[in-house]
């Protein structure tokens, strides 16, 4: 039992960090997506080189390191396995996921983030960026980022107590998207191409958010919830 726990928990791991090798590489090979890194990478220094930015992203980091460790190692592969499943199992699996967690997500970032005094200071410091690119999605005070990985734990536990593991190889992916889409939401993506336009209506969404701290767009995978609740823009 151990050494199955840890087989899965090194392949996770080890298709997380394919997968984000993989994306890099193709970002690199298509002109459009390559000149839009390259663009935020630009931005990116110019923020780093101010002093308040490095100490935020280190800390950030080393708090996001912390919680996403026992989340591959213990966590996922607790409610993993290689067992086949049935096709749409792979589908209905990470979305289950992501409605749970971008519920609570919502709930917490409209209410307590931008409802609670003290949590609104905590969340004020990520709005500092009111044009985010791709850094700011690590300018985030390490309280946010340590309940925003808690409610990933919670989504993740929840569907998994259902009867029936999840295969690893989608939870893989469940879990690539999910970095993923937190980092293109907060890139400065001005693509007018198809089919990549679809980036810049992701990272457009939260960039109105950003505006300040009085627009909608709370949730952060999908907007259903803010459709739903009358806070979309």
């Amino acid at each position: 039992m151990l050494l199955d726990h840890l087989l899965e928990a090194g392949v996770l791991t080890g298709l997380l960090v394919g997968m984000v090798m993989l994306s890099r590489l193709l970002i690199r090979k298509i002109p459009v997506l390559a000149e839009s890194r390259s663009f935020n990478i630009a931005e990116d220094k110019v923020r780093m080189a101010k002093p308040k930015y490095r100490p935020v992203v280190k800390q950030n980091q080393r708090i996001g390191t912390l919680m996403m460790l026992p989340l591959l190692l213990l966590v996922v592969p607790l409610f993993s396995s290689f067992d086949p499943l049935p096709w749409w199992r792979y589908i209905t699996d990470p979305l289950a996921i992501y409605a749970v967690y971008d519920f609570m997500y919502y709930l917490t970032h409209r209410f307590l983030f931008h409802g609670v005094p003290y949590f609104k200071r905590v969340h004020g410091l990520h709005h500092q960026a009111r044009n985010p690119s791709h850094i700011d999605s690590q300018y985030v005070h390490p309280l946010e980022t340590f309940l925003g990985l808690m409610l990933l734990y919670i989504a993740i536990t929840t569907i998994g107590l259902l009867p029936g593991d999840f295969h690893i190889a989608s939870m893989a992916v469940c879990l690539f998207i999910y970095t993923q889409i937190n980092i293109l939401n907060h890139a400065d993506v001005q693509i007018d191409k198809k089919p990549w336009t679809i980036a810049t209506w992701i990272s457009r969404k939260h960039h109105n958010h950003h505006i300040d701290m009085h627009h909608g767009n709370y949730a952060t995978i999908i907007l259903l919830y803010d459709w739903l609740f009358g806070t979309y823009e």
